[in-house]
């Protein structure tokens, strides 16, 4: 605009030199260009620049009058450039205010869309937010949904230490089942997340963490071990950061404590989230296991029931007759048992049973199959057993229970067994003959004067 301004001036000066110059007369018309500087001049904000510009207008209009224009003319021309001036100054003033106005509007607005876009990007943070949580959600649903779809803890187990170890950053974790015997915390059994595997030893400063969470009772989040060991008079080594302690409660009781180090402590409330999730799936796992129990096993001995028995005894049977080997049948009954409960009771003669099953458990090896056959009949399967090798088993428990001493109101009692025995697949090669097989060998253990064992004798 000044550059514009300069031109013009500068081009009024021209103007009236040259028709001077050539002899024309007509001073006002051309002063009259000086006219649109002056007027331009009123736009500047600047009074100093105002003035200079109008000064050179003037000049612009003198010029005649040094090249002989007449005193009228000239104050002629004057006036109107003054009274232009005013007139123009008068709009500038207006312009000014709505030039003002409009910025005002233009401060307004840009406030409003600077608010606009600060409420815009904290709502994107809000949904950033909302969309965390949400995948976060739905992460967890997928665990769970993954988890309950196993009912053994060894597949639970797997997929925690594949959610733990994809999810989370630490160091080291490990599941430590606790039991409390007379008031004293001891370490049962560890689970190490990191190798998903059982492990035997546990840290040094466990204890003293598990002690801690069990007083307790509530999740133990030490961010900076540095500042909070101390108060909780842990010793731990200079690589560990972190330590968050979990407790697993089953029925109010703690039974478990998750240690977890170095995880980061933004971290901590969804890893305790996953870790309690499984503590769920685990729970449902124990007692779908106890019902399967209870559907399997006598509710007194906790030995097999009859009809499990006789199911699995098949399946030995047809393994073994793929394999060639053999299967010895024992069967066991307490003598003159209808004795104990009518002179001691029903409560002493099932304490009666539940030690002889235990005298049975201690005699035999985990794949033997034992059952509570009848009320006080019990019938064992001894996969891979020959007749010479179940006869001294029979010996050992017949024996042993022969000389156990039995507590019944104060006073101890003995009890003694027959047995009878039978093995697949000289004496059968059905669950259900060989079963009866053993049996008549009882009842001839039984004519024979009962504490004895008798083998069954194929009669031609």
């Amino acid at each position: 605009m000044r550059l514009l301004v300069i031109f013009l001036l500068l081009f009024s000066f021209a103007l009236n030199f040259f028709f001077i110059v050539t002899g024309n007369s007509r001073f006002f018309i051309l002063t009259g260009a000086a006219v649109l500087p002056i007027i331009l001049s009123a736009y500047f904000d600047t009074k100093a620049i105002s003035l200079v510009i109008l000064f050179g207008g003037c000049l612009c209009a003198l010029v005649p009058f040094f090249f002989g224009a007449g005193p009228f003319l000239i104050i002629v021309i004057l006036l109107f450039f003054v009274a232009a001036y005013l007139i123009v100054g008068e709009n500038k003033k207006k312009f000014l205010a709505s030039r003002d106005n409009l910025n005002s509007k233009i401060a307004q607005s840009k406030e409003a869309f600077e608010k606009l876009i600060d409420e815009n990007d904290k709502s994107d943070n809000i949904n950033k937010g909302i969309n965390r949580e949400s995948k976060d959600i739905e992460d967890l649903y997928e665990v769970t949904k993954r988890m309950s779809a196993f009912l053994k803890f060894d597949e639970i187990f797997k997929i925690l230490c594949a959610e733990l170890k994809n999810t989370f950053e630490f160091d080291d974790c490990r599941i430590i089942n606790i039991k409390t015997i007379r008031g004293s915390i001891q370490i049962n059994e560890i689970y190490n997340i990191q190798i998903e595997m059982k492990i035997s030893d546990a840290k040094t400063y466990d204890p003293k963490i598990i002690e801690t969470v069990c007083q307790q009772k509530n999740t133990l989040k030490m961010a900076s071990v540095k500042t909070e060991a101390e108060k909780l008079g842990l010793s731990l080594p200079r690589r560990v950061e972190t330590v968050l302690a979990i407790p697993l409660l089953t029925e109010g009781e703690i039974r478990s404590v998750v240690i977890a180090e170095n995880v980061r402590p933004e971290d901590f409330e969804k890893f305790a989230i996953v870790i309690g999730q499984f503590a769920l799936e685990t729970h449902k796992v124990k007692l779908y296991e106890l019902v399967e129990k209870l559907a399997i096993t006598d509710g007194l001995t906790g030995l097999l029931l009859k009809r499990h028995f006789l199911e699995s005894l098949k399946k030995e049977i047809k393994r073994s007759l793929s394999n060639r080997l053999k299967i010895a049948i024992l069967m066991l009954d307490i003598d003159h048992f209808k004795k104990y409960n009518d002179r001691y009771g029903h409560l002493v003669g099932d304490s009666v049973l539940i030690r002889i099953s235990e005298i049975i458990r201690d005699h035999t090896r985990e794949i033997d199959l034992i059952s509570r056959y009848g009320g006080e009949e019990f019938c064992l399967a001894l996969p891979e057993t020959d007749k010479e090798g179940a006869y001294a088993v029979a010996e050992r428990i017949r024996v042993q229970i022969e000389r156990e001493n039995f507590m019944t109101e104060g006073e101890f009692t003995r009890a003694t067994i027959s047995i009878g025995l039978a093995c697949f697949p000289n004496d059968g090669r059905g669950a259900v003959q060989l079963i009866d097989m053993s049996d008549q060998a009882l009842y001839e253990a039984k004519n024979s004067g009962r504490n004895s064992t008798c083998v069954y004798k194929r009669t031609v």
